[in-house]
């Protein structure tokens, strides 16, 4: 199919005869890349748990801030990705914004060498992960306009969930190849641990072949699909229906809860129980989360997704008192019930993030002579933005608890405000828009 083609995913015919097959490549090839994306987006969550033991210091407030960062840059990059590819193709857009994680990948191994690195300096290469984090709001939005409405829900949440499996991947491999001089000479000098030797650098560079093989493989497989394009004036209309606010809103409670929680979870245990190792639950929790997305997805397009969020977001409160009674106060304190509930977190946003991504696209449905297409690739791109903030507030909050309180519990008992808010208005959508059930 070349791209002057139409391509018309609701149209039967043009579905079944060659449209399915052709989305479903694109998926695949497009999620594979922003699996990368997010892999070196969250990459600084990894290495701030390292860089002490290395010989850095930086106090508690500038490790949450330099895991914070990645996320700031990308809530605005992923206002410009939503965009742009929509003025350039998804194979184009696929192929350059796979490229430019080049740039991070580097930056991080070249920064990493040297404990005299100014907290500065660390800070700006943190900022410049954020063109991961950027990758998510243009798959998103591609997707969306690759698939038919009946399937919105699973689409995006299979692309969601495949791409947030770069966390467990990142979360996976990144402490062992920090141990092991992996590229010979190329791995430099190592900085001693207790005198064992390890390389920090080999965090950035480890991605550098896949994201050439990425590259190569969009170049080939994929097609230069150019969906609708968004304007400013698509965006003001988009939002003259103030519930597309509010759904906004849920976004950042459901994916900007997932992918902060994710980037906070081994810092945060770090910080409250100094002497315990998580290991594999450091993958398996963000794991969990990631495969729940379609999941959610595939229900909401089922059963409707405003009856689904409201109970999720009274079961993420549960989850988040769950993580206050955990957290040592004095000598006690409990890892089993920290793990257990930080578990039950990841399961319920990533299943939240599902069900959300379908609501939006029932949402749009309800507004008479709107482009539904266009209405659902805008709400995805703001909203995404709107939902990588979270990635940013919650490490500075917990950071702000940290150094007020003492501990964590103060920011905890804020996020407990914030889900009243979402649970609330996922009351409003059932309640008062019953046409989306």
């Amino acid at each position: 199919m070349t791209a002057s083609m139409a391509f018309d995913p609701e149209n039967t015919e043009f579905w079944e005869r060659q449209g399915r097959k052709l989305a479903q490549r694109n998926l695949l090839i497009s999620s594979l890349s922003l699996m990368l994306a997010i892999a070196v987006w969250m990459s600084w969550s990894v290495l701030v748990l390292w860089l002490p033991q290395a010989g850095f210091h930086l106090d508690a407030t500038q490790l949450f801030m330099l895991t914070a960062a990645p996320a700031f840059s990308g809530a605005i990059l992923r206002l410009i990705y939503a965009v742009a590819v929509t003025r350039m193709g998804g194979r184009m857009f696929t192929v350059l914004s796979t490229l430019s994680l080049l740039l991070p990948a580097l930056a991080m191994g070249w920064v990493v060498q040297d404990t005299a690195t100014p907290f500065v300096l660390l800070l700006g290469v943190a900022l410049l992960a954020g063109l991961g984090g950027g990758s998510f709001a243009s798959a998103m939005a591609y997707t969306s306009q690759m698939f038919p409405g009946r399937s919105q829900g699973s689409a995006l949440g299979m692309t969601a969930g495949l791409g947030n499996l770069g966390i467990s991947l990142l979360q996976g491999v990144g402490p062992w190849v920090m141990q092991h001089p992996m590229f010979g000479l190329l791995s430099g000098h190592s900085m001693l641990m207790q005198h064992h030797g390890f390389w920090l650098q080999n965090l950035g560079w480890i991605w550098i072949l896949p994201i050439v093989f990425v590259v190569m493989l969009a170049e080939l497989g994929m097609e230069d699909i150019r969906p609708a394009p968004i304007t400013l004036k698509d965006i003001r209309q988009a939002f003259r229906h103030g519930e597309n606010a509010w759904l906004a809103w849920l976004y950042l409670g459901s994916f900007g809860s997932f992918i902060g929680f994710s980037a906070i979870f081994g810092l945060l245990a770090k910080n409250q129980f100094p002497h315990e190792d998580l290991g594999i639950y450091l993958v398996l929790g963000p794991m969990l989360g990631a495969l729940c997305m379609p999941l959610g997805g595939r229900m909401a397009d089922r059963a409707g997704g405003a009856r689904l969020s409201f109970v999720l977001f009274m079961l993420i409160m549960l989850a988040v008192s769950g993580l206050f009674f955990s957290l040592p106060s004095g000598d006690d304190g409990s890892l089993d019930g920290f793990v257990a509930a930080f578990f039950g977190l990841f399961l319920l946003t990533g299943m939240a993030h599902g069900v959300v991504l379908a609501m939006l696209h029932a949402v749009c449905q309800q507004h008479q002579g709107s482009d539904v297409a266009k209405e659902r690739a805008v709400l995805l791109g703001i909203s995404s933005a709107l939902g990588a903030v979270g990635g940013f507030f919650i490490p500075v909050m917990l950071a702000s608890s940290l150094a007020l309180w003492g501990g964590a519990q103060l920011a905890l008992f804020g996020f407990l405000l914030f889900y009243a808010s979402c649970w609330v208005a996922s009351w409003w959508f059932w309640r008062m828009r019953d046409t989306l059930l």
